[in-house]
C-alpha cells in the first residue's frame, strides 16, 4: 500500500532498567528459593539467611532505583548484571557446590548477561561468577556436597522451569519494542511532515524504480505534477498558518482520491507530485477531474480557500526518455505552461490536443 495516512508509531521511554526490573525481581525471589532450598543441607548461621534474603528481595529494587537515577542507566544496568553474576558464584560455594541448585542458580543472570550485553558482557559475566566461587570457597573453606537432597532438587525447579519463560518473553517484548522503533524511523524518514504524504526523498526512490520497470516491461505510468494556485496570496491575506492548512487540505485531497498502489509525495513547497501506475493519458485526466472536484467541494465549505486552486501537468513515460529526471522534466514543463497560460488546469505533454481545462 502506497499511500497509507497512519500516524508514526509512538512508545514510552525505553530504559533496559525498567525493562529488567520485573524479570529481575521474580527471577531472585525464585533464586532466594533454590538457594534456601540447598542451604537446608548444610550448616548455615542466620546471618547467611538474612544476607540471602535480601540479595533475593531487597536487591532488585535498589539495582532498579540505582540504575534510573544514573545519567547512563543502561551501563548502570550492566554492571548490574555482573553483581548478580558474581553473588551467583558466591551462593554456589556457600551450598558447597551441590552441582544442580548451583548451575540453575548461574543460569539465570548467565541469561541475562547474554540477553543485554551480547558475547562481550556473558564473558564478563562467566568471569564474574567464577570470581564469586572464589571468594565464597575461600570464605566457607572449600567445603564440596556435589548430591543435593531431594529438597533442594525440587526448589530448584521453579527457577529452572518458570526463569528460561520469563526471560522469553521479556526478549520478545524487546525486540517488538526495536520494531517499533525502526518502524517510527522508517515513517520519519519516507514522510513530509507537513502534510503525511511521501518526502521528496522516498518519491525519488520511486520513480526511478517505477522508471526501470517501464524500461523492462514497459508498462504505462502516468506522473503528475500538481502546483496550488496563488498560495502566496492566502499567505499575504490569512496567514501562514492558513497557507500550512491549505498545504494539509491539498495533500488530504489527493491521498483520499489516489488508489492504493499509486504514490503520493510532496515535491517542495506548493508542489505535490503522483506516480499512477498503469494508468494512461485518460486515465490521469479522470483522476485530475476528480481532485479538481473535491477541491471544489473544500472550497466551498471553508472561504479561505476559495481563491486558491490547483493546477496539474502530465507526463507518461516513453521509450525515448534516458532517465527518470527527463520524466520530471516534461511533466514540470507542462505545468510550467498551464501555470502561465491557465491557473486551474491540466496538460498532457507531448498531447496538446488532451489538454482540458477545468475550472
Amino acid at each position: 500500500m502506497m499511500t497509507p495516512t497512519h500516524t508514526p508509531p509512538t512508545e514510552r521511554k525505553f530504559t533496559l532498567a525498567k525493562r529488567i526490573y520485573g524479570p529481575r525481581v521474580v527471577g531472585m525471589l525464585l533464586s532466594a528459593v533454590c538457594v534456601g532450598g540447598a542451604l537446608l543441607g548444610v550448616q548455615s548461621s542466620p546471618w547467611v539467611w538474612l544476607v540471602m534474603l535480601c540479595n533475593g528481595i531487597v536487591w532488585p529494587h535498589l539495582a532498579y532505583r540505582w540504575a534510573s537515577a544514573q545519567a547512563d542507566p543502561n551501563a548502570a544496568e550492566e554492571r548490574h548484571c555482573l553483581f548478580d553474576s558474581a553473588m551467583a558464584g558466591f551462593w554456589f560455594a556457600t551450598m558447597h557446590f551441590q552441582v544442580l541448585p548451583g548451575l540453575t542458580l548461574l543460569a539465570m543472570p548467565t541469561m541475562n548477561a547474554a540477553g543485554v550485553g551480547g558475547r562481550g558482557l556473558l564473558l564478563r559475566s562467566l568471569l564474574a561468577s567464577a570470581a564469586g566461587s572464589v571468594v565464597g570457597g575461600w570464605f566457607w573453606g572449600w567445603q564440596f556436597n556435589p548430591s543435593p537432597s531431594l529438597t533442594a532438587q525440587l526448589l530448584c525447579a521453579p527457577l529452572m522451569l518458570l526463569y528460561p519463560i520469563l526471560f522469553g518473553s521479556n526478549m520478545y517484548q524487546m525486540l517488538r519494542h526495536l520494531d517499533r522503533q525502526r518502524e517510527a524511523l522508517r515513517y520519519l524518514s519516507e514522510r513530509d511532515g507537513l502534510t503525511g504524504v511521501y518526502s521528496r526523498r522516498f518519491f525519488e526512490q520511486r520513480i526511478t524504480q517505477e522508471f526501470d520497470s517501464f524500461q523492462r516491461h514497459g508498462k504505462t505510468v502516468a506522473l503528475v505534477m500538481v502546483d496550488i494556485d496563488d498560495l502566496k496570496l492566502i499567505n499575504d491575506s490569512h496567514g501562514h498558518t492558513v497557507g500550512d492548512e491549505l498545504i494539509r487540505q491539498v495533500g488530504k485531497v489527493l491521498l483520499e482520491q489516489a488508489r492504493r498502489a499509486d504514490v503520493v509525495a510532496r515535491f517542495g513547497g506548493d508542489e505535490f507530485v503522483l506516480l499512477l501506475p498503469f494508468t494512461g493519458s485518460d486515465e490521469a485526466l479522470e483522476f485530475v477531474r476528480r481532485v479538481q472536484a473535491a477541491f471544489a467541494l473544500l472550497a466551498h465549505d471553508d472561504a479561505r480557500f476559495a481563491r486558491s486552486g490547483m493546477s496539474f501537468g502530465i507526463a507518461l513515460a516513453q521509450a525515448d526518455m534516458e532517465h527518470h529526471e527527463h520524466w520530471i522534466a516534461k511533466a514540470d514543463a507542462a505545468l510550467y505552461r498551464v501555470k502561465s497560460r491557465q491557473r486551474g488546469s491540466v496538460e498532457v505533454a507531448q498531447a496538446p490536443s488532451a489538454a482540458v481545462a477545468l475550472a
